[in-house]
């Protein structure tokens, strides 16, 4: 690790989010792509199994990828940050580009950097994440002290996916992610589920579910 001078991450992180440090230094740091993913940040995993999909001629999860982007803005193709960036065909050469550009050469520290919230999650970077992880590269990151997005299973739910294709990358977080734990709860708890969800602050994923006793051999 190394401290770096605040101005050092003028043009390698976003201007919203470089207008909140509030120090004069900060750490480079260099983490395992991998390690990046958490469950808050469900998108990671998308651009992740499209990658995957389209590198074995799989198109089937482009339908994925593109379901997910236009979640993020009601429907349509657009990044808030890059009005130009507004269509499928767009997004997905974008994506494209960038995958390339970290296959032939690595993460470069040079053009950006991955910004952290306070718990260690992605603020912004996920298509560079997502490719760093299916490139088995390292990456470059500063820690901030902004809160966490939340980009979850409730976030897609609310914002109408397609309910089968987020269980299925709910699965791929699973193999991913190998970092996770299975909860049941009994009907015998007798419990409303807003109030099983309270036990646990880090929920992948909900569901209630009718299962028998040989369903659990």
């Amino acid at each position: 690790m190394k401290k770096l001078k605040k101005n050092h991450f003028k043009n390698l992180i976003e201007p919203f989010l470089y207008d909140q440090m509030d120090k004069d230094y900060y750490e480079l740091l260099e983490i395992e792509a991998k390690d990046l993913i958490t469950y808050n940040r469900l998108d990671i995993i998308y651009k992740l199994v499209y990658l995957r999909g389209i590198n074995n001629n799989n198109n089937y999860f482009t339908k994925y990828y593109l379901d997910h982007i236009k979640s993020f803005n009601f429907g349509k193709f657009i990044e808030f940050d890059n009005p130009n960036k507004n269509s499928s065909s767009k997004f997905i050469n974008v994506f494209k580009n960038i995958d390339k550009n970290i296959h032939e050469n690595g993460f470069d520290e040079n053009l950006s950097i991955i910004p952290l919230s306070n718990d260690g999650s992605i603020l912004n970077g996920s298509h560079r994440v997502a490719s760093s992880i299916f490139r088995n590269r390292k990456v470059k990151c500063v820690k901030l002290s902004c809160k966490p997005f939340f980009y979850n299973y409730e976030f897609f739910t609310n914002h109408l996916v397609n309910q089968a294709w987020l269980e299925d990358i709910v699965l791929n977080y699973i193999t991913e992610s190998k970092n996770f734990s299975v909860a049941l709860i009994w009907p015998r708890a007798d419990l409303e589920n807003r109030i099983i969800k309270k036990y646990f602050n880090k929920i992948i994923y909900f569901k209630e579910i009718k299962l028998s006793f040989s369903a659990l051999d």
